[in-house]
């Protein structure tokens, strides 16, 4: 048996969230049934555990296994729809995958933004900080680090790169909420000064977890040409859906397609 880590891509819209026993079909149970049925004693842990709604270009999770990596990994390409096993390596039996070098995250918006309103309320937020106020509270420690916040545009719509080692729940749709509704009159006034709660959220259709990056580790690409059919197939319906489609194909080449964006109350949106 051997250890690996496979990075992939999902639809967050078609699953009922991301952890295992999160609603009928969670991106973790669709994995870890289908290794199961495969007479695979192993059970997957992931880097990230993304929002419900919440798409990915390059999840990770870890893996043991027996026989060729790739064979796993066909199997699995053709057995779960809106998933992408697209790349894997070899690590030492010790590794965790949520114990990443950094990662990355866009959030998309269509609405017009004044592009220079927004980075100035986004350069508030980078560096070390006590994000109690933005996120929702699951008991871990919510001082964090955001190295680096880019504003970007594409087709016509604006979106925003967060990079940070480690996020916590909700934390960047709160933090879009905030900037967005701050945007249009930017001033100086420091966001982590109040003692409450920032009340309103961004759905989470627009956030892509784009990719996750570890020191020393390099990834081999692997090729599903029955899975690319299928994104092909099916990019139409997703763009009339939602119009979201980021994945790597071809050598890891990315492209990205804009996602619409809103704004709801914190203490009302249903979201995870």
């Amino acid at each position: 048996m051997m250890k690996y880590i496979i990075k992939f891509s999902y639809d967050g819209t078609r699953f009922s969230g991301y952890q295992r026993g999160n609603g009928e079909r969670s991106v973790e149970d669709s994995i870890q049934r289908e290794i199961e049925n495969l007479g695979i004693n192993s059970e997957i842990r992931s880097a990230a555990r993304t929002d419900r709604g919440v798409s990915a270009v390059s999840n990770v999770f870890s893996v043991e296994y027996g026989d060729r990596i790739e064979k796993l990994m066909g199997i699995l390409n053709s057995r779960i729809t809106d998933m992408s096993f697209h790349s894997f390596a070899v690590v030492d039996e010790k590794f965790n995958p949520r114990h990443c070098t950094m990662k990355w995250y866009r959030y998309y918006l269509l609405q017009d933004v004044g592009v220079e309103g927004l980075r100035h309320v986004l350069e508030k937020f980078l560096g070390t900080h006590d994000f109690r106020n933005y996120c929702r509270s699951d008991g871990r420690n919510t001082i964090r680090s955001i190295s680096k916040i880019e504003v970007g545009s594409e087709n016509r719509s604006t979106f925003i790169d967060f990079y940070a080692q480690s996020f916590l729940w909700q934390q960047i749709r709160t933090i879009m909420a905030y900037a967005v509704q701050h945007s249009e009159h930017p001033d100086d006034s420091d966001p982590f000064v109040t003692s409450e709660r920032y009340g309103r959220i961004a759905i989470p259709q627009s956030l892509i977890l784009m990719d996750i990056n570890y020191e020393s580790v390099r990834f081999t690409p692997y090729r599903s040409r029955s899975k690319e059919k299928f994104l092909e197939k099916n990019l139409n319906e997703i763009r009339s859906r939602y119009t979201f489609l980021s994945l790597e194909m071809d050598n890891l080449k990315r492209s990205g397609i804009a996602l619409d964006c809103d704004i709801k109350d914190a203490e009302t949106s249903s979201q995870g």
